[in-house]
């Protein structure tokens, strides 16, 4: 009788000692998991600085773009000045010179602007 209970003590410790072998397992599958989320997060956080670096240098590059913007606008409207500056002194020679050939006595332009 005293072997049976031993062998029963022993198997029930046995079994015990399986549970916990699979316990084990489990948190040793776990603790992987764990690693392997933390290189996940680390990665991401990464990914996640550059994107945020990435949309400071666009925010900069859109505040250069409207700068930009406002002296090429300032830019055209200057040469648009000076083409319709240039366009008004050509017709106002032209006219002289016309007027000049009108009003000479003989027929040849004497205009020498």
């Amino acid at each position: 009788m005293q072997l049976k209970d031993e062998v029963d003590v022993l198997r029930e410790s046995n079994d015990k000692l399986k549970e916990c072998e699979i316990q084990l397992d489990t948190y040793k599958k776990r603790l992987e998991e764990y690693n392997d989320l933390k290189k996940h997060i680390k990665i991401l956080e990464e990914r996640s600085a550059d994107y945020v670096q990435q949309i400071v240098q666009f925010e900069e590059d859109a505040k250069k773009s409207a700068t930009l913007k406002g002296q090429v606008e300032l830019f055209k409207n200057k040469v648009y000045y000076y083409i319709n500056y240039t366009i008004f002194i050509l017709r106002t020679s032209v006219c002289k010179c016309n007027k000049k050939h009108f009003l000479a006595a003989d027929s040849r332009p004497t205009c020498t602007t």
